[in-house]
């Protein structure tokens, strides 16, 4: 999201500018001349395609979401996190359950069924029912407080975050213990000896508004920068607390542990503990200066996505048609290929008053690049709501990357619309769009650019926040984004990316491209929702609880230890 300043420089000083990245240029292709070991992953995410499937009913057998308007994305948010065995159907005996918003009407059956078998299923009401009034719950009392947050959780430090205008319990019947407190008011969470958990706010609605943003903020431009984006979506009144954590995966990680930790599958690509997602917006670079770059990735032995502007627009004023800009050789992008870099897209649409405009201009230079299938816009151009999600999936663009963390009132590597994990778009009108929303946490401009959006580090600043962030994001099992600009590593030698590329060395943490990613999510949804595997599937692994293993590995804050065992294999 580089921001462009006209600037009145003379001849010699570009000559001067000139010469000085070339030398830095040369200093990168000579150190990555050092041959790397070789790509670590044993299968091609380029052999895999990732929607085979239909993701409309998913399959059961382990836990129910109860039929309701909330009940799609009741599993989606569910499946994002691996949960396995997940059904929309009315509640069946001895099986957990989960009641979102909109079923309040099944609530005495569900509670019937449930305290009838002999095992006490859990079950979890995710919506305050006045129906709870037979528990012996009393109307739980209004609050309206902006940034609202719930106390540490648990046995843990995580706060969550809680809606401006919620409800919550100053007392609960007997037999009912907190989980989660609103700092400095009631329960939001309770829970009965018999393992039925509620929720005093409509928390799937919230999670879906966490997530996506509010529609009601589409096409305006409420930073005044480039026009409306993806965070502009987005309102964050809470704290830093709040920003540096995924609340919404973390609120799915607690209704999974309150809902009687159905199986799971590790919703990581690796059995590491968590993943660089790595992408390069190159903002027009040339092409003599992307080479070296993913050269030092690979060193570290990892793999990046390039997303290229060549094939799309140069400027503000250029006409839709224009096709500018370069990349590397078609030997040098083989190459790339090989290892398991991916190139996706980067289109151009600033200066395009019409929707009309730019969607033609992003069809034009998708048909440039048809093997692309993942998408960010330069300066993360946004319009209406859903309207970009319905152009991507008419490309065949497997994840869009638009959702970028952008907060200047925080330093840390933060969490804007508070996921790590993707999700299919959901539409106002209830469809899911076929493209997987991956929010983006980090970009080097963001962190220690100085932009009027940036966080103002320093670059040493940047290099700590990210290992603090990496930290983070292993103890929560989620993987971090990061966009890098070519022009930007190249012109402070890379001191950036090697910064990034050591701290996910020291925490063994894989650093992979969008491409790979977006295989891996969309397999993990595909089980998750009950489809048989596919004959070419990237290796996923279960994790399961009540077996030995000589490396036990916690899965969730909320959760204790278990093992992981290849999908393949039972359990």
């Amino acid at each position: 999201m580089v921001q462009k300043k006209a600037i009145s420089i003379s001849r010699t000083q570009v000559w001067l500018a000139l010469a000085g990245l070339a030398v830095i240029t040369l200093a990168l292709i000579f150190q990555s001349q050092l041959q790397p070991s070789g790509s670590p992953w044993t299968w091609r995410w380029q052999d895999m395609s990732a929607r085979p499937f239909s993701l409309s009913t998913p399959a059961g057998g382990a836990l129910s979401v109860v039929p309701a308007t909330e009940a799609q994305y009741t599993v989606e948010l569910l499946a994002s996190a691996g949960s396995l065995g997940l059904g929309i159907e009315p509640v069946q005996p001895g099986r957990p359950w989960l009641l979102p918003t909109g079923a309040c009407d099944s609530l005495g059956a569900a509670l019937s069924t449930s305290m009838s078998s002999e095992d006490n299923p859990a079950g979890l009401i995710a919506t305050p029912c006045k129906g709870l009034a037979k528990l012996g719950f009393e109307p739980p009392s209004i609050y309206t407080q902006a940034g609202a947050a719930t106390e540490p959780v648990g046995d843990t430090d995580l706060v969550l975050p809680l809606p401006a205008h919620g409800a919550e319990w100053n007392k609960l019947p007997p037999g009912w213990s907190s989980i989660a407190r609103r700092a400095g008011g009631g329960t939001v969470v309770a829970r009965s000896a018999e393992g039925i958990a509620v929720a005093s706010f409509e928390l799937v609605p919230f999670l879906r508004l966490l997530r996506q943003g509010d529609q009601a903020w589409a096409n305006r431009d409420r930073d005044g920068l480039h026009g409306p984006k993806p965070n502009d979506l987005i309102p964050f009144p809470w704290d830093e607390a709040i920003y540096v954590l995924p609340g919404a995966d973390l609120w799915v990680e607690l209704l999974w542990s309150l809902a009687g930790q159905v199986p799971r599958l590790w919703p990581l690509p690796s059995a590491a503990k968590s993943a660089v997602i790595l992408t390069f917006d190159q903002d027009f670079a040339l092409a003599e200066w992307l080479d070296p770059l993913l050269a030092r990735v690979e060193l570290a032995g990892g793999e990046a996505t390039l997303l290229t502007t060549a094939g799309t627009r140069q400027s503000a004023s250029a006409p839709l048609q224009e096709a500018g800009g370069e990349l590397p050789s078609a030997a040098v992008m083989k190459n790339w290929a090989e290892w398991g870099h991916g190139i996706g897209l980067h289109p151009n649409v600033v200066g395009l008053s019409r929707a009309s405009e730019r969607e033609e201009a992003i069809g034009l230079f998708a048909a440039r690049h048809p093997s692309a299938r993942v998408l960010r816009n330069h300066f993360c151009s946004w319009w209406g709501y859903e309207t970009m999600f319905e152009i991507q999936a008419a490309l065949n663009i497997w994840m869009d990357l638009n959702y970028l963390s952008i907060e200047p009132r925080f330093g840390p590597v933060g969490f804007l619309n508070q996921a790590a994990r993707p999700t299919r778009f959901q539409a106002p009108d209830g469809r899911f769009l076929p493209v997987l929303l991956q929010a983006t946490q980090a970009a080097d401009d963001v962190l220690y650019g100085k932009y009027p959006y940036s966080n103002g580090l320093s670059l040493a600043e940047a290099i700590d926040a990210t290992g603090q962030a990496l930290d983070r994001a292993v103890a929560v099992r989620v993987p971090l984004t990061f966009n890098l600009h070519p022009m930007i590593q190249t012109n402070e030698g890379a001191v950036f990316l090697d910064g990034l590329l050591a701290a996910a060395a020291q925490r063994e943490v894989p650093v992979i491209s969008a491409e790979r990613w977006a295989v891996h999510s969309w397999a993990r949804l595909a089980r998750s929702y009950g489809q048989p595997a596919l004959n070419q599937e990237p290796p996923l692994l279960r994790w399961t609880t009540g077996t030995d293993c000589s490396n036990k590995t916690q899965l969730s804050p909320f959760a204790g230890e278990g093992c992981l065992t290849p999908l393949s294999e039972p359990p």
